[in-house]
């Protein structure tokens, strides 16, 4: 009798050991499926946030190209048309400015009459050419026999 109730309480061992086991891995995977899904939550977060500020700078550019936009009614090549598009962007000369590649780089051109037509450059649409005149076909001359 004693050997049956030992080998019994073996086997319980066991079983309780497999299921304690089981539970904790059970936990574990709740505790790593929160985790995950917090890890999920933060970078859909992060990446509303990263979409929120483009949207949010690509409008203030669109405003400010407006804003840029209603100098050109002034006359051209005026100081006037100049002071009206440093009230926008502010200069800012540096003495070996970059090429300017985007509107705001136009701030860094020192001399005055680089910085209007650095603006005028980005601002006024340029005439379109006429369309060029289509070349009527010739007909290929047939050989002579």
């Amino acid at each position: 009798m004693d050997q049956r109730r030992l080998r019994h309480m073996r086997d319980k061992s066991r079983r309780s050991l497999s299921s304690d086991v089981l539970y904790a891995r059970q936990g574990r995977d709740r505790v790593e499926g929160k985790a995950r899904e917090t890890m999920n939550s933060h970078w859909t977060w992060l990446r509303v946030a990263i979409l929120s500020a483009i949207f949010v700078t690509n409008a203030n550019a669109q405003t400010e190209i407006d804003k840029l936009r209603s100098c050109l009614t002034i006359e051209d090549g005026s100081k006037e048309r100049l002071d009206c598009y440093d009230g926008i962007i502010p200069p800012n000369p540096k003495p070996k400015p970059p090429i300017a590649k985007a509107v705001a780089d136009c701030k860094f051109l020192k001399e005055e009459d680089e910085r209007l037509g650095c603006f005028n450059r980005f601002l006024v649409q340029p005439a379109r050419p006429a369309p060029k005149a289509s070349r009527k076909a010739t007909p290929k001359a047939e050989p002579s026999k």
